[in-house]
Formats: C-alpha cells, sequence, structure tokens
C-alpha cells in the first residue's frame, strides 16, 4: 500500500496503532497469574497484550469505532492465518481485503459489522494508518519534520545500523535551531487547538510541551533503536509495507499468543467509569488506563478514582501516560493511591514514544 493513502476518515477512529509500549505497561502492572484486569483500548495493542501474558482483560472505549477495531482484530486472528490478517489490516501485500471481512463477517457482533460494512471502503484500503491520531503525525512528518530535518537525515536515522550510528546521526545532523523551531510550532498551544488537541490533557501546560518533548526525544534516540521499532519508524517515514514492522499481535510469535488468549478477552462499548461499576468477584487486579485520565477535566478525576478503589482486589496497581499535566491526585484520596516513584521513572524511561512526558504506576489501599 502506497504510504498514507488518501482514503476518506473512519470517523470516531482515534488510533490504529496503539502509541503506549505494551511491555512498559506489563512491567508496571506486574500481573498476578491469572489476572483480572481492565484496560482502556484503544487500538486494542497493550490489551492483546496482557491476555497474552495470562491476564483476562476486560477492554473499554468510548468510541464504537476504536471497539469494532479491536473486535475485528480479534475475530481476525481466531479465523484468519496470519499472512491474511496482515493484509487486512494494511501491513504487508495488498490481498484480498474486503473479501477477508466478508468471510469474517459471520463472526462479528452485530455492532461491529454495522460498523464495518458502513466503512468497507476503509477496509478495501487496509485499516493501517487510518487513525485520526496517524493522519496528525503524518501531517506533522511531511510539514513540521519536512521543514526542519532534511529528508536523507531522517532516513539515516530511521535505517541506522546500530543505536550509536542512530545517536551520532541525530546529535551531529537532526539536532539544531530549525528542529527546535520547527517542534515549537508544531507543538504551540495555537498549532495543538487547530489538531483538535488543546482538550484538558494540555490544559495549564501546553507553552511547555515542546520543550518537555525536546527532552524525550533526545532520549528516545539515545535509548531506542528506531530502525527496530515499528511505530516510531512509521512516524518518521511513512513505510508501513513490511509485516514483520506492525503491531506485536502481527509478529509469528504475537500472533500465535493472542490466537491462544483470545477466550479471555473481552471489548465493550462505553466509559471506563461505568465499567467500573460492575466489577467481578474480587475486583480487578489491574487497571490499564492509557491516558483516559489526561482526557478527562480535573473535576472529573474525583468520582473516577473513587470508582477505581470501589472495583479493586486488595493491592491492585494502575499506570496511567499523560501528555503534561503534572501528576496530583485529590487530598481526600492520596493516602489510598501510593506512587510507585522508582516504576513510575522506570516506565517513562523504557516508554519510547517522546509524546508522553508522564507515566503514574501506584498501588491502591
Amino acid at each position: 500500500m502506497k504510504p498514507d493513502a488518501a482514503i476518506a476518515a473512519v470517523p470516531g477512529l482515534l488510533t490504529t496503532r496503539t502509541w503506549y509500549e505494551p511491555a512498559v505497561a506489563l512491567a508496571a502492572l506486574k500481573m498476578p497469574p491469572d489476572a483480572r484486569v481492565l484496560a482502556a483500548c484503544g487500538a486494542g495493542d497493550v490489551a492483546f497484550a496482557l491476555a497474552s501474558a495470562g491476564a483476562t482483560v476486560d477492554a473499554v472505549d468510548v468510541r464504537q469505532a476504536q471497539v469494532s477495531y479491536a473486535n475485528l482484530a480479534l475475530s481476525a486472528v481466531t479465523q484468519l492465518p496470519l499472512q491474511s490478517v496482515r493484509s487486512l489490516f494494511g501491513h504487508g501485500h495488498f490481498g484480498r481485503r474486503v473479501w477477508f471481512y466478508h468471510f469474517l463477517r459471520p463472526f462479528l457482533d452485530e455492532d461491529t459489522r454495522a460498523f464495518w460494512d458502513a466503512h468497507e471502503d476503509a477496509v478495501r484500503g487496509g485499516l493501517a494508518n487510518q487513525g485520526q491520531v496517524e493522519r496528525r503525525v503524518a501531517l506533522m512528518r511531511g510539514r513540521a519534520l519536512g521543514l526542519a530535518v532534511p529528508r536523507e537525515v531522517v532516513r539515516a536515522v530511521a535505517s541506522a545500523s546500530s543505536l550509536s550510528e542512530q545517536h551520532a546521526i541525530f546529535r551531529t545532523k537532526w539536532e539544531g535551531w530549525r528542529w527546535r523551531a520547527a517542534l515549537r510550532m508544531a507543538l504551540s498551544p495555537v498549532a495543538l487547538a487547530g489538531a483538535g488537541l488543546a482538550t484538558p490533557r494540555l490544559a495549564g501546560a501546553a507553552s511547555t510541551y515542546a520543550n518537555q518533548v525536546a527532552v524525550r526525544v533526545q532520549h528516545a534516540m539515545a535509548t531506542t533503536w528506531i530502525a527496530e521499532h515499528p511505530n516510531l519508524r512509521w512516524a518518521l517515514t511513512g513505510e508501513t509495507d513490511d509485516p514483520e514492522r506492525g503491531p506485536a499481535w502481527l509478529s509469528l510469535e504475537g500472533y500465535a499468543a493472542l490466537r491462544a488468549a483470545r477466550p479471555r478477552i473481552t471489548v465493550s462499548h462505553g466509559r471506563i467509569a461505568d465499567a467500573l461499576s460492575s466489577p467481578p468477584p474480587g475486583g480487578w487486579n489491574a487497571f490499564y488506563l492509557g491516558d483516559t485520565l489526561d482526557e478527562l477535566a480535573p473535576e472529573a478525576h474525583p468520582e473516577l478514582l473513587e470508582r477505581l478503589l470501589a472495583a479493586a482486589a486488595p493491592g491492585a496497581r494502575v499506570a496511567s501516560w499523560r501528555l503534561a499535566r503534572p501528576y496530583a491526585r485529590p487530598p481526600a484520596l492520596r493516602a489510598r493511591f501510593v506512587r510507585d516513584d522508582v516504576a513510575s521513572a522506570a516506565a517513562l524511561d523504557a516508554e519510547p514514544v517522546p509524546a508522553w512526558t508522564g507515566i503514574d504506576v501506584e498501588t491502591l489501599r
């Protein structure tokens, strides 16, 4: 598929890639054997990784498009061979995507089937990179990055033969005043508002966000080998044709693990706050929130946090990502949310996506 092919936007589909590192969530949550986890769904990668590691996962998303995306992936993994699943989701050869979808239709729930029936053109084009986030990343790649860094330098970083070579190219040929100016422009409050990102997640912090991301980019260039990281490599180059550079669940090992874990995953449409009203017997052992707290206005936090406490098993752990808002919990709940500073720092150090400037790992009391 041609990178960033022009396909009509799929309403409500925020992302077709999970821009959180699944391995970071796994390490932060320290799940006990046979754990029960409530997870923000998104594109599904983290929920799939949690289930593949042995957990029973209840994934929730307020966007029906995301639920339909995850349910289509789960049905595809269960019913189709790996190469066909890769083709359906736009990783690898073009294949017979619409035929694959119609083969899967009888195995889909009614809402998922109705959603993709209405967006069959998106299926035909391959679903990779059709989310709103991916479109914004592609726009920034073509505009801000293109103005700041020569294309050959971007290519050299994305194809570096080692981490040390990558870091050297970044320091000598990438980093400079043009790059810093472009980053300030792309992540300014005005630009973020125009992209629809001036939500509560960046309230009060947008003016310093570009500086924080610049520091995180420096860290990523020194610690993450981009040539071997599919999301970052795609973000820089737009290439999706190598099937081995797709989501982890589309690797040979990941596909087999998810296929075996399928009975342990449910994906539901709704708010996490509402899902917390119906905990499993004994409560959830872990909560993967993604950036749920970032998306909520601060005044909505106490209710969600109180519901977390009521729905948790003893000693449950919580992992949440944030763009720029400082860590805080309501005074009345601080004693119940014990932040693991060591695990939080380790998680942020291991998270390769530089957009995230904070990860909070907590134990509930």
